[in-house]
């Protein structure tokens, strides 16, 4: 485990009420020397689709002994589950499926009444935080919950290749209005098999995978053209130069895109 204890919180909880600050006045009390990160507190309320696509591109790249509380829609019992050394506290909502899949070391079903409290109105404060101090001091994931062995499956809009196309989804959209896609660059590559390909986005065609935003070159209209790049997190994504692309075009969300492949 770390020598200072790192827990991260990612929640719908927002700012505006006293949830964030409860929460991390209890870590700081009762874990020493931790060292508490937001990841984010406005995620929209129960939206375990982004969520998990925050979790899944921002928790990684935390050092192993880390431990994440992640609450968001709590539908779910509350489990802890070990993937690449680090721990994760959440609700078996579908949502550590869509990060994780089968693909994790080990997890618990944690029981309600391991708690300090009867009332389960704030899980995180009363189950996830005591069940994180244990984490941190190095108590086994094993003797904390019963083992699952599989979690809640959540529908994911992934990827679907058809005849001479590959359909996509949008899977999120930043503040800035970039678009993500629902395929790795990894993925698409196996799939388009050094093909060219066409990208239709209304009035606009992508034909090129770009390294930068700032290949965004001018169109007939004089607006700056989307680029497809490779965003940090490994995935497809939609964007345009100190510009938002979602305010541009109107994409959004769920939004079905079509690639087409000749050659």
């Amino acid at each position: 485990m770390l020598s200072s204890p790192i827990i991260t919180l990612t929640t719908d909880w927002s700012t505006s009420d006293y949830y964030v600050g409860m929460m991390k006045g209890r870590l700081f009390s009762q874990i020493e020397g931790v060292r508490v990160v937001d990841i984010t507190h406005d995620i929209p309320r129960g939206d375990l689709a982004r969520a998990a696509f925050i979790v899944r591109t921002a928790c990684m790249a935390f050092p192993a002994g880390t431990v994440h509380i992640v609450d968001v829609g709590l539908i779910g019992g509350p489990v802890a589950i070990r993937y690449h050394d680090q721990y994760f506290i959440c609700s078996d909502n579908g949502l550590p499926h869509a990060v994780f899949g089968a693909d994790f070391e080990a997890a618990v079903r944690l029981s309600d009444a391991d708690g300090d409290s009867e009332f389960l109105t704030f899980p995180a404060y009363t189950l996830f935080a005591p069940v994180a101090r244990q984490l941190c001091a190095g108590v086994p994931l094993s003797s904390l919950g019963t083992p699952v062995e599989s979690l809640t499956v959540m529908r994911t809009m992934g990827y679907m290749e058809v005849p001479n196309g590959l359909i996509v989804y949008v899977n999120y959209v930043d503040r800035y209005g970039n678009a993500y896609l629902s395929i790795r660059y990894d993925q698409f590559e196996q799939v388009r098999r050094g093909r060219s390909f066409s990208l239709r986005l209304r009035e606009n065609t992508v034909r090129q995978i770009s390294r930068t935003y700032l290949d965004a070159a001018a169109g007939d209209s004089m607006r700056p053209n989307p680029v497809l790049t490779v965003s940090a997190t490994g995935y497809l994504q939609l964007a345009l130069s100190q510009s938002s692309l979602m305010q541009l075009i109107g994409i959004r969300v769920m939004e079905q895109l079509r690639f087409d492949f000749e050659g």
